[in-house]
Order: C-alpha cells, then structure tokens, then sequence
C-alpha cells in the first residue's frame, strides 16, 4: 500500500495499491483505495501505511476537522460491500495537543503510539512536538 501527498482530483492526497503481474512480464495494477477531500478526512497523507495487528491498515495526515492533523484506519471490505472502509480514529488540536502527527507504531491492548512534528509546550517556534498514545 503506498500513498501520494499530492495526488487525487482536489490534489488533497491518495491511498493506493500495487498489485504484482500473475503472469511473467505482465503489467503491475494499481488500485486507488481512498481519495482525500481535505475535509473531515485529512489532506495529505504524512506517512506510510502501518499494517495493524488486526489487518487493518493505519496511518496520519494533516488537516481534518480539527486542523492538526488525525489518525486514520482503513479496513477491508468483503466484495459485496467493495473497497476499504475509512475512519478517523483520533484527531489533534495543535499545541500542547500536537499537529502533524507521523509514523505510527502499536503496542500491547490496540495502543497506537507515534509523535508530533509540532505542538507540545516547548520553547520552539510552533512547539517542539509531542509523543502521543491513542488507542482503544
């Protein structure tokens, strides 16, 4: 699964897959899985994907309805119900909260831990940045 900042019809960002040839020298194919609307959802995707403990796929963006960025999980749907599913799973509020929150790791019990580009109560100019841990 990979992902493109900048991509989609309102340049807010994509989630996409690529999918190897079933045959030799044949053509890779590539799937679009969530388009970006710069609302609710985000805007530009920080970082990779993580693969959850549960199949899931997690990861961050900025924006949202909170403007500091969130926390998303994408979940495969059967056929019948089509694509992935996607939610917002925490969002952040800017300092001390934090904003921009990157990479995403997890812990024991669904804890999700990650850190902050800015935000926290440092003395640096838009805050230093914060360790955080969501989760269930």
């Amino acid at each position: 699964m990979w992902h493109d900042s900048w991509g989609g019809s309102q340049e807010d960002g994509v989630m996409f897959k690529v999918t190897p040839p079933t045959v030799k020298g044949g053509s890779w194919k590539e799937s679009l899985l969530h388009t970006f609307a710069g609302g609710n959802d985000g805007s530009g995707p920080l970082a990779g994907l993580r693969l959850g403990p549960n199949g899931s796929l997690y990861g961050t963006a900025t924006g949202g309805s909170t403007v500091g960025g969130l926390i998303f999980v994408m979940k495969p749907r059967t056929v019948d119900e089509g694509a992935w599913s996607f939610d917002v799973l925490s969002t952040f509020k800017g300092s001390p909260d934090g904003y921009d929150p990157l990479e995403l790791t997890f812990g024991t019990g669904g804890l999700i831990f990650g850190a902050t580009l800015y935000g926290g109560t440092g003395q640096c100019q838009s805050g230093c940045g914060t360790v955080f841990e969501s989760g269930p």
